[in-house]
Formats: C-alpha cells, sequence, structure tokens
C-alpha cells in the first residue's frame, strides 16, 4: 500500500502532462458530449478522457506500419562508406579507436588506452 498511491500519483501526473503537451484536442470534449448525454455541461476534459486518449494513441502507435522515410539497411551502409570516404573529414572517435586496434603491434593498457610495444 505504501508503494502504490505514489505511483498512481506518479502515472495520473505524466498522463495529465502528456495530454497537456501533445494529446489535447478540442474535438474530443466536443465528441465526448456526443455520445454522452450526461456530458454536455463540462467544458474541460476529464482524466478519464484523458486516459482514453492516451491509451488509443498507444495502442495505434503498436500497430503503426514502419515510416516510408526509414532507411534500409543497406541505404545507411552505403550512407556511412560515402560519408567515410569524404574527402577533407577527420576521423570520428569510433574510426580513430579502431584504427589504433588495428594498429601493428598496438597494446590495450588497463586504463584503455593504446600503446606501441617500444612504449609500454
Amino acid at each position: 500500500m505504501q508503494r502504490t498511491v505514489p505511483f498512481g500519483m506518479i502515472c495520473r501526473s505524466l498522463t495529465i502532462l502528456w495530454y497537456a503537451t501533445h494529446g489535447h484536442s478540442p474535438a474530443d470534449t466536443a465528441e465526448r458530449r456526443a455520445r454522452s448525454r450526461w456530458y454536455t455541461t463540462t467544458t474541460e476534459p476529464s482524466f478519464e478522457d484523458m486516459a482514453i486518449k492516451l491509451r488509443r494513441v498507444i495502442i495505434a502507435e503498436r500497430f503503426r506500419p514502419q515510416a516510408p522515410y526509414q532507411a534500409t539497411p543497406e541505404e545507411t551502409h552505403a550512407f556511412i562508406a560515402a560519408w567515410a570516404a569524404a574527402p577533407g573529414r577527420p576521423p570520428s572517435r569510433y574510426e580513430a579507436s579502431v584504427a589504433s586496434a588495428r594498429a601493428p603491434g598496438s597494446i590495450l593498457t588497463a586504463g584503455g588506452a593504446r600503446v606501441s610495444p617500444g612504449h609500454a
């Protein structure tokens, strides 16, 4: 019981914050009024309206098809290869670490630094 109430308050707060920033639509209250005769005097959405909208958005997002603008793995690899081959571009930290790992005779120290055998 000690953890149930704070968790419920956090969930309620997150739902209200989400609705206020992303989910609010004036049409929600109008739609609810049309469906429910007892809801005609309310001007603001209730927490139940917010929870219903959040549930619908979550369910719709789960079944949404993959975005058409998302690159395929082959396109991503081609882009990375073209970017890596661009002239005048300094190597990234990842490329520098891979190059130092492949350097002949390099040794990885306990601190993660690479040194050549003559300097170890």
